[in-house]
């Protein structure tokens, strides 16, 4: 019996010892940042705000949120001083309340912003300025959210266009969420598919005195982005160069640095813009809609860069001039491809992707 329970006791703790594919532990500490000397303690003045709030930046201003607040649930604050500068809706069924206050999206542009109400199953827009100067201005409607399937959390870059993790209730007490491409204006939902599990461990980083205004890594597999962008530029940006992770995966031509000559010519930087500028189209704008890059005679001299490590690299255009005199790329394949750059994207069949050696 003692034998048995010692054997047990090295089972366990052999078992114990070993990588988990579920738990990830952090095993040490190398990039620790002391943030002490830049934390600031602000008065809220007469404003009381829980333990449980939002905070949002819009402009010059800072948005709190409080869903529990006694009084007002959404306040406004000086971002620079944190001086309290307007308060406004109060929690209830009446017009211009809101029962449960869920998410805030920013509309920079517009200096607009949208606070989701949970219970009323609404979306409501606000005026910066008329916010600020009536204490008792009401919002207006923006869209009906659907009861089934709705946007908890969003980052909102235009009417027609916002990333939004989508929640679908399952049962009583269960729920699914997605990430989505959601357009306030119509309701429309449109789930992004994953197609590359493996770009989950794309780390990404924002650096302050990045040159560009971003950069995938292959060796480090790892996206920098410009800190100083505005966000909305900064998930255009991601957008680009996500495009180049999946063409290192892909085997595809991937991109150049700035400094190159035939950046622009770059058959993979042409692709990674053509995705980052067709991400606010629906999806009848895509169909319906040729990709700039892909236009006949718009791209004949375009400069394609076989994945190759170090100087073996076959470089080729459309003219049909190769650049490497070890190329294996013929004429024959150069008009295949042409023709079917000619085609939408949506229309490619097997037998196009057959005219090609490559």
């Amino acid at each position: 019996m003692n034998k048995l329970l010692y054997l047990l006791l090295i089972a366990v703790c052999w078992s114990c010892s070993q990588d988990s594919e579920t738990e990830k532990h952090q095993s040490k500490r190398d990039q620790v940042v002391d943030v002490r000397d830049k934390m600031k303690e602000f008065s809220t003045q007469d404003v009381l705000i829980g333990r449980i709030s939002r905070t949002y930046l819009i402009d010059n201003y800072l948005i709190v949120t409080d869903y529990n607040s006694p009084d007002k649930l959404i306040h406004l604050f000086d971002k620079n001083t944190f001086e309290h500068l307007a308060s406004s809706t109060y929690q209830g069924q009446g017009p211009g309340e809101i029962t449960i206050i869920g998410h805030v999206g920013i509309d920079e542009t517009n200096r607009r912003f949208f606070v989701s109400d949970h219970g009323k199953l609404k979306i409501f827009a606000y005026d910066l300025d008329s916010v600020l100067t009536t204490p008792e201005y009401q919002p207006s409607v923006k869209i009906d959210m659907k009861k089934k399937l709705f946007p908890d959390d969003y980052l909102y870059l235009n009417d027609t266009l916002c990333i939004a993790r989508i929640i679908e209730p399952v049962g009583n007490n269960d729920y699914k969420p997605s990430v989505a491409r959601w357009n306030m204006a119509t309701g429309e939902i449109n789930p992004m598919p994953y197609e590359y599990p493996d770009l989950k461990k794309v780390k990404v980083k924002e650096i302050s005195d990045l040159d560009a205004r971003g950069v995938y890594s292959p060796n480090f597999d790892c996206i920098f982005i410009s800190e100083n962008l505005p966000t909305q530029e900064k998930l255009k940006s991601l957008i680009h160069e996500v495009q180049h992770a999946i063409q290192v995966r892909e085997g595809f031509a991937v991109g150049e640095s700035p400094d190159n000559e035939n950046r622009n010519r770059s058959a993979g930087e042409i692709e990674a813009d053509d995705v980052k500028s067709r991400q606010s189209m629906s999806k009848e704008e895509r169909l319906n809609t040729f990709p700039e890059s892909m236009k006949p005679t718009q791209n004949a001299d375009v400069v394609f860069w076989e994945n190759g490590k170090g100087t073996n690299k076959t470089k080729f255009s459309l003219k049909g001039n190769s650049d490497n005199e070890n190329s294996n790329i013929g004429e024959k394949d150069v008009e295949a491809i042409q023709s079917i750059a000619r085609k939408s994207i949506y229309d490619f069949s097997d037998e196009d992707m057959k005219k090609t050696k490559k």
